[in-house]
């Protein structure tokens, strides 16, 4: 359990560097605003670990269970050297006003940015990780890091995406590590 609370916080991580590029560049930020695009990630990002539990569990079968896992692992170091490459593949982020950030917006970028959530969702099913907690734990962290992303964004503005990413890759090649000497 531990391992995917530390997969989710690094997925999160993801949506957190879009809301401090998104508040850094929007003109006027309420909590009305922010509650709303937060709820947009948090409920993406469930649906999105569903999915990927959906997708698991038609693919998965007893004989199966430890070449599953090391698919598992084969995705989480894919996801760790997706967010190692992320920073340099890039282009360095410029501030400009942004007077069309909407719900829409938020809403397509979730769904972009929670293409590794769904990965993980089918990763996790294969180590019994139980749905319901999957769930909880991506809506709020989810919920929580665009939340703070914005507000930090828009105070602070946008700094530091290239080292929140690189900590994201260890993070995740610790977990596919760890996880691949479970099963040796």
């Amino acid at each position: 359990m531990l391992w995917f609370i530390i997969l989710i916080i690094c997925t999160s991580l993801d949506c957190f560097v879009y809301a401090i590029e998104n508040g850094a560049t929007t003109n006027e930020l309420t909590i009305k605003k922010t509650f709303k695009h937060s709820l947009v990630f948090g409920l993406t990002n469930m649906m999105m670990i569903l999915i990927g539990y959906i997708i698991a569990d038609i693919f998965f079968t007893e004989k199966l269970i430890n070449i599953n896992r090391y698919i598992a692992c084969i995705v989480l170091v894919s996801l760790s050297l997706m967010f190692f490459l992320r920073p340099f593949s890039s282009n360095e982020f410029v501030e400009r006003l942004n007077l069309n950030f909407n719900c829409m917006d938020s809403f397509k970028k979730a769904r972009i940015l929670g293409i590794d959530i769904l990965l993980i969702g089918i990763c996790f099913y294969y180590l019994n990780i139980p749905i319901i907690n999957q769930l909880i734990i991506a809506f709020c962290f989810s919920f929580t890091a665009v939340y703070i992303g914005l507000f930090l964004g828009y105070y602070l503005g946008a700094a530091y995406q290239k080292g929140i990413y690189m900590a994201c890759g260890i993070l995740s090649l610790l977990v596919a590590f760890v996880q691949m000497s479970s099963i040796l």
